[in-house]
């Protein structure tokens, strides 16, 4: 659609900004770094600083360093705000014109529906194919770059689950174990096998009440 053509257009000038921020830093950094090794590369004062300034011309060196160095070579590189206009841009730029979290979310939610709805092949979304009978009813591939990572099969998965397709949820999360598991995350792991084991019980509690109802209209 327009407006998703417009984001990708905004995204794409984004990471511009983002790779010209990035340049700045570095840039400003090393600046910094070369002050420090021009002015305090051999500076090492001792223990006893009174020892040190009583000597007239280490006390020169600290008042020229203090001041003149100071003043004439070091403001004018932290007076420099190149990258933090850069830096502003780019946090204005993903509040004015980027989605928020929760919208996120909803597309979370929205590629389980379309997996739903057309009975696409989890194993094939994850990785990045779109498998879908054509007009003409021949199977047609469609391949994108986005390869999805353990924590968005997670995030899937628990949107699958909130709209009550625990057989669906059930592979997206078994799926974000595997990659957790896989990829060393454990700070998500505990979260992802909780959210698995939870969506197991919800779908026994589901499939429980089912049949009582239907016993009960059985008798």
């Amino acid at each position: 659609s327009y407006s998703l053509k417009r984001l990708s257009e905004h995204e794409f000038q984004f990471t511009q900004d983002l790779k010209n921020y990035a340049s700045a830093l570095e840039y400003h950094a090393k600046e910094v770094k070369r002050y420090i090794d021009s002015i305090y590369s051999k500076f090492d004062p001792g223990d006893d600083l009174e020892a040190y300034v009583s000597n007239p011309l280490n006390s020169f060196g600290v008042i020229k360093r203090t001041s003149y160095d100071l003043q004439s070579t070091l403001m004018p590189i932290m007076n420099n705000r190149t990258w933090i206009d850069l830096e502003e841009r780019l946090i204005n730029s993903s509040n004015s014109q980027f989605p928020t979290i929760n919208d996120y979310y909803e597309s979370c939610s929205s590629i389980a529906l379309i997996q739903e709805a057309y009975s696409l092949n989890i194993s094939d979304l994850i990785k990045g194919n779109i498998k879908i009978l054509n007009a003409e009813g021949k199977l047609k591939t469609y391949k994108c770059k986005v390869r999805l990572d353990c924590e968005t099969l997670h995030q899937i998965g628990i949107a699958a689950a909130n709209r009550e397709w625990y057989d669906s949820a059930h592979i997206w999360l078994k799926t974000a174990l595997k990659k957790c598991k896989k990829g060393n995350h454990s700070s998500l792991l505990e979260e992802v096998r909780k959210s698995y084991k939870d969506n197991i019980d919800l779908h026994d509690r589901k499939l429980e009440e089912r049949e009582t109802e239907n016993g009960v209209k059985l008798d």
